[in-house]
């Protein structure tokens, strides 16, 4: 089923909203970005993703818009006749995003640490981790992770020479692999697997063979049990 995401800003838009999805009775899951600190200060990573079914786009609409007034007037209640001092709110704007910078780079510099023989890497967007050799700086391992959502859509894999061996991909975002992509030396495609309904059974197989034969093999009654599909002799 199609769905879409809403991303959250802060604990009170997600109060707000939670609420009036269980009054209209709207189903939906939740995910938190437990690293994102200070969340006003990083666009990059929301403080959680609320995801929805497709079929219920219009009404969440309607929610949202009308959650986005009832903060709106929440905060302007509150700030109602309060004197502010700007200076003071400045430093402490500033102490707080150097803090968060500074609590980013060392979780980034030291994570790898507790690993004995990896290094486990992540870039500063939170998109991307990379598995290194600890000991001489290989990469082994790239997981790719565009939305947020902490599910890898890609997972490259690579040998101890840093040599592409396989892609992993999750093509509908559900945290399940769809598609497994084997390559050789020359970093060629040897075959693909294919779990079309992400139960971890293969329900495809597709061989390239030498000379471009080309060798299928399915599951057709989605039992594990794979079979002959056709073998497309190119070289008679």
């Amino acid at each position: 089923m199609e769905s879409f995401n809403i991303n959250i800003v802060s604990e009170l838009e997600l109060e707000y909203i939670v609420k009036r999805l269980n009054e209209e009775e709207i189903p939906y899951t939740i995910k938190l970005n437990n690293d994102s600190v200070l969340p006003v200060f990083n666009n990059e990573a929301p403080f959680g993703i609320i995801t929805i079914l497709e079929e219920f786009r219009e009404r969440v609409e309607i929610i949202y818009s009308h959650v986005q007034a009832e903060i709106g007037k929440k905060v302007r209640k509150e700030n109602k006749g309060k004197k502010y001092n700007f200076k003071n709110i400045a430093i402490i704007v500033y102490a707080s995003i150097i803090t968060v910078v500074a609590v980013k780079y060392w979780s980034i510099v030291n994570r790898e640490d507790l690993a004995d023989n990896f290094e486990y890497v992540w870039d500063y967007s939170n998109t991307t981790m990379e598995v290194l050799d600890k000991s001489s700086g290989t990469l082994l391992e790239k997981h790719i992770d565009n939305n947020f959502n902490f599910n890898f859509e890609k997972e490259f894999i690579y040998s101890k020479d840093a040599m592409l061996r396989n892609l992993n991909i999750d093509k509908n975002d559900d945290g399940f692999i769809d598609q497994y992509i084997t390559y050789d030396n020359d970093e060629n495609i040897t075959n693909v697997r294919y779990d079309f309904d992400s139960d971890g059974l293969i329900n495809q197989i597709e061989y390239y063979l030498k000379g471009g034969d080309t060798l299928v093999i399915v599951d057709k009654n989605q039992t594990g049990e794979l079979e002959l599909l056709y073998y497309n002799r190119l070289n008679k």
